[in-house]
Formats: structure tokens, C-alpha cells, sequence
């Protein structure tokens, strides 16, 4: 018996957490008296309680709600700002072509999907973007495209971000609360090390009647899978759409 290939770079914590819950509860309710099962019940168990206490942890952090909120705002900004550089390409004005081929280079030269990445990493890149827009050829088109004050707007909702973040930082320092990162390494790590001994344990025959049960925890990994490659289609649509 195989496993289904596990999608783990798209899992979220939660389903982290769903698929280890269920290989605990599916051992535990039919290979209750076995050993090897009761191992791994444990092991399983123990980094189960590091995602419960992540899971709570990022839904309560201090200023979630506002930086999410300065986010949004910051994406709207920078796809506005993003697609209409990119449109005045088109443009029958040869001054403005001339900007957006000046500016294009510099917006793909940073990632022009900057806004998909993680709060830290964005912030990094955006603010390579801004040093390279101080070009004198760059400043000149953002003029020629009426571009500035969309810049401006950008730059004050990266500084509130970082700000924001780093107050809510100095917060959950004082925490003993394990990151999600960290959450989510052990518990994958966890899961890897079940699935590949609970293969080995069918394959040498020392649980009994333990394939049903792996068919259980494969339609679990399957739904799983399915959930995160539907969650990655959507959000390709959205930014496609855009």
C-alpha cells in the first residue's frame, strides 16, 4: 500500500492539524492495543498540541486585523499602480509608451507580484522598487503617467505595515507561543515520519488489519490535497483576473 502523494508546500497549518488529528483518531479507534500504533499516536500527539497552540495563537496576535487591513490596501494600490503602468503601453501617446517602457523593466526587475508574498519579503522588495523609481528617468515617467501620489500611497502603507508588525512583534516575544513556521516544520516532519512507518508496518505485516485504515488516512491526504490545489486555483484566477 502507497500513500497519495502528499501536497505539504501547500498545506495550511489547519490542514496541518486535520491530518494529523485524523491519523490519532484512526489508529487510535481501530489499533488501540498495538505497539508501533500507540508510538506514533503519541509522537503525533505531542506536535499536535505546538499547532493547536500556533492555530490560537495567529487568530488572537496583537494587530492582525489592522496589518491585514493596511495589506489590502497596499495590494490595491500596487495592482492599480502595477497595470496601469503596464497599459500605457498601449497608449497612442509616444510620451506615455516611452514611460511604461522605462518603468515596466524596473516593476518586473522587483516582482511584479510582490503583493503575493509574505508581509517581510514584500516590504523587502517594494522598497528596492522605490530606491530604483529615484532614477531620474524613473521619476520623470511616474510624472508623465500621474503615477507620484500612487507611490506615495504605497510607501506610507509599507511603513505602517512595518510598523505595525514590529509592535506586534515585541508583543508575542512575550509569548510562549511557537510560530506557525515552526508549527507547521514539526508537525510535517511528524506526519512524514507516520506515514512512511505506517507503509513500512503494512508492508512487514506487524499491525493487523491496519490496510483499511490506511485507506481512511489516504482519502483524508486526497480531500486534503484537493482542497489546497482548488485554494491555489483560486487564487491564480484572482491575480490573473486582475
Amino acid at each position: 500500500m502507497k500513500f497519495t502523494n502528499t501536497l505539504f508546500s501547500r498545506y495550511s497549518i489547519e490542514e496541518f492539524d486535520e491530518l494529523g488529528r485524523a491519523i490519532t483518531k484512526k489508529l487510535a479507534l481501530n489499533h488501540k492495543n498495538n505497539e508501533w500504533t500507540l508510538r506514533i499516536i503519541a509522537e503525533l500527539t505531542e506536535d499536535l498540541i505546538l499547532t493547536q497552540k500556533a492555530i490560537g495563537s495567529s487568530t488572537k496576535k496583537a494587530f492582525t486585523a489592522e496589518i491585514k487591513a493596511e495589506d489590502d490596501l497596499f495590494n490595491m494600490y500596487f495592482i492599480g499602480f502595477k497595470n496601469t503602468i503596464y497599459n500605457y503601453g498601449n497608449s497612442p501617446d509616444e510620451q506615455e509608451v516611452k514611460a511604461s517602457e522605462v518603468l515596466r523593466p524596473i516593476l518586473e526587475k522587483n516582482d511584479d507580484r510582490l503583493y503575493d508574498r509574505s508581509y517581510i519579503e514584500q516590504a523587502a522588495k517594494y522598497n528596492s522598487l522605490v530606491s530604483d523609481l529615484k532614477a531620474p528617468t524613473a521619476v520623470e515617467a511616474l510624472k508623465t503617467l500621474n503615477k507620484v501620489s500612487w507611490k506615495e500611497q504605497m510607501e506610507i502603507k509599507i511603513k505602517s505595515i512595518e510598523t505595525l508588525i514590529a509592535k506586534r512583534d515585541t508583543i508575542e516575544s512575550e509569548k510562549d507561543t511557537p510560530t506557525d513556521k515552526d508549527a507547521k516544520n514539526k508537525i510535517k516532519e511528524s506526519i512524514s515520519n507516520a506515514l512512511e512507518e505506517l507503509t513500512i508496518l503494512h508492508r512487514r505485516n506487524l499491525v493487523d488489519n491496519i490496510k483499511p485504515t490506511l485507506l481512511e488516512i489516504d482519502e483524508v491526504i486526497k480531500r486534503l490535497n484537493a482542497n489546497a490545489r482548488a485554494r491555489q486555483t483560486r487564487k491564480v484566477n484572482v491575480v490573473d483576473g486582475e
